[in-house]
């Protein structure tokens, strides 16, 4: 059964359950100015008639002027690429740990010059001056608020071949980029997947709550106001400029505030939402996407450790199926030709179908 709905400044697709079960697939895509959100998710019984839905539904939105990235890449280097495809598992780093730390502590440091100066006019005067009075007190709540919580960011770009990815992510030795189908890459489950891999097995069961249900957001406002209490994943553009920030934060405060004042857990939630899309201006080149993940406290053994030179790094090990690789581009490098082949013929004996080329950009020993 499915309804579609376009309209001049809405666009709406709906889909609801296959007949006779064959799939569970739903989407709602709205365009109204300048959000935009998308929503799907599937049970065990997916097949290949929910994807090529999703992808009409790209081409669609496509045609309208809205970019859906069918492909996602991930770009890593050294054994990474065969632990990767072997376990069939990406390491998601806590949000505290990443190299730029520092673009989650400045949206703090954003938020608070706007309370300073907070002057919406939608918000009663008596709420403003409280807001304002209350600054140093809910300030120092979100600071200990970010400590309390954890949040993991898998990271994915939707350039497949960039120099400024290769010398930040994926420098020799061997680095390369894991192009990944979007809508294969949240919606399968490896094929032989069974019981009696009980390890496996067990991984992706964990992971089942935080998969049933996934959300892609092309905007951080609309991501902000609809990512609601009892989500826990999403996958989502990044925020670059300093005006996006801005605009973000606003609706932080917009968003905590009622008729009984600042709401600070409320407030803490909604912050740490914007928080984990935040990146420096200096990165926007990069066209970063990410996998967020706020693991609940009852989720705690999911939180693994890994040994960096001066501090432990928390990690979460998140499953996919290796079979949504559907190419990989080799980082530029002295040998390419060995270095090519040698890439495509561990996926040929993996039996994954996957295209394997060699950077377009010229060698150069970084």
């Amino acid at each position: 059964m499915k309804i579609l709905k376009i309209g001049q400044d809405e666009f709406r697709i709906e889909f609801e359950d296959g007949e006779n079960g064959e799939y569970y697939l739903n989407v709602l895509a709205e365009n109204s100015g300048r959000t935009l959100k998308l929503e799907f998710s599937n049970n065990k019984s997916q097949n290949i008639k929910g994807l090529e839905t999703l992808f009409l539904i790209a081409r669609m939105l496509k045609n309208r002027g809205i970019s859906i990235p069918e492909k996602i890449w991930h770009y890593t280097n050294g054994d990474s690429p065969f632990k990767i495809i072997e376990s069939e598992t990406f390491l998601a780093s806590h949000i505290q740990f990443m190299n730029d730390i520092k673009e989650y502590t400045d949206g703090i440091d954003m938020l608070e010059k706007i309370i300073s100066s907070y002057n919406d006019k939608n918000v009663r005067p008596s709420q403003r001056i409280d807001l304002r009075l209350k600054k140093d007190e809910i300030i120092d709540y979100l600071k200990k608020d970010i400590e309390a919580n954890d949040i993991f960011v898998l990271s994915f770009s939707t350039l497949k071949d960039n120099l400024n990815q290769w010398r930040g992510y994926a420098n020799p030795p061997l680095g390369c980029s894991l192009g990944l189908n979007l809508f294969d890459f949240f919606l399968s489950t490896p094929e032989n997947l069974s019981r009696d891999d009980s390890a496996r097995f067990r991984n992706f069961r964990i992971w089942e709550e935080y998969k049933k249900s996934f959300s892609v957001y092309f905007d951080g406002v609309t991501f902000l106001k609809n990512f609601g209490k009892s989500s826990k994943s999403a996958f989502c553009k990044c925020v670059y400029k300093k005006s996006e920030k801005k605009k973000l934060c606003k609706a932080v405060l917009r968003e905590a505030l009622n008729s009984n004042g600042i709401q600070k857990e409320e407030l803490a939630r909604k912050f740490r939402i914007a928080a984990s899309i935040m990146k420096h201006p200096s990165s926007k080149t990069e066209k970063e996407w990410r996998v967020i993940l706020f693991i609940d406290k009852k989720d705690k053994e999911k939180i693994k450790y890994r040994v960096r030179p001066s501090y432990f790094v928390p990690f979460v090990a998140y499953p996919f199926d290796a079979n949504s690789v559907k190419d990989i581009v080799v980082a530029p490098c002295a040998d390419k030709e060995t270095a090519r082949y040698s890439l495509q013929k561990f996926m040929d004996d993996k039996g994954i179908c996957a295209n394997v080329t060699n950077s377009e950009l010229p060698y150069r020993n970084w």
